[in-house]
């Protein structure tokens, strides 16, 4: 077990780099469920794993157990593709509240210029993105609690918004809120 000899980090998010680097070109699952125990002995808030393994049936023997024993991991999957097969499904074992998906809307000259933090799939259901669900798990955990919004233009779906929630939080502990 290791010890950790300063505060707890609040927020860790492994992604295929850091994964290569420690785990080989894949990241055998073995090794990434010995990491993921190993960054738990630290007690983060919350883990984000950015890695797709499409397996719908069900995760391999030593990922099964860390996905269903670890509530602060968030995995990720591939959801708003018109095409099913282009699309990635997240571990069985996890619920949908701890997956998070990571399509992205590239323009046409091939830049990413914005990130989705929400979306309906094709299939109409509505699906949060992984930085949306680590942000949505940290803050719960801050006594923050996570809302929808709306636009003051009408629009054909809902926003959402964490800014009148946090308004008020800064407003109790003293911040003055200039417009």
């Amino acid at each position: 077990m290791h010890e950790c000899k300063t505060s707890p980090p609040c927020g860790i998010l492994l992604h295929p780099p850091t994964l290569s680097s420690k785990c080989g070109r894949r990241g055998a699952d073995k090794e990434i469920a010995q990491m993921l125990s190993i960054l738990n002995s630290y007690k983060p808030r919350v883990i984000g794993l950015d890695l797709f393994r499409d397996k719908s049936n069900s995760a391999d023997a030593e990922l099964a157990p860390v996905w269903r024993e670890n509530p602060n991991l968030i995995g990720v999957e591939v959801a708003l593709n018109p095409k099913q097969s282009f699309n990635v499904k997240p571990p069985p074992e996890l619920p949908p509240e701890r997956v998070g998906f990571a399509d992205t809307i590239v323009d046409p000259d091939g830049k990413l210029r914005r990130s989705l933090i929400a979306s309906k799939t094709y299939t109409g259901e509505l699906k949060y993105s992984l930085s949306l669900r680590l942000a949505q798990f940290y803050l719960h955990e801050q006594g923050i609690e996570f809302a929808h919004g709306s636009r003051s233009y009408p629009q054909p779906f809902r926003t959402i918004s964490l800014r009148d929630i946090l308004i008020i939080k800064l407003i109790l502990i003293g911040f003055a809120i200039a417009s």
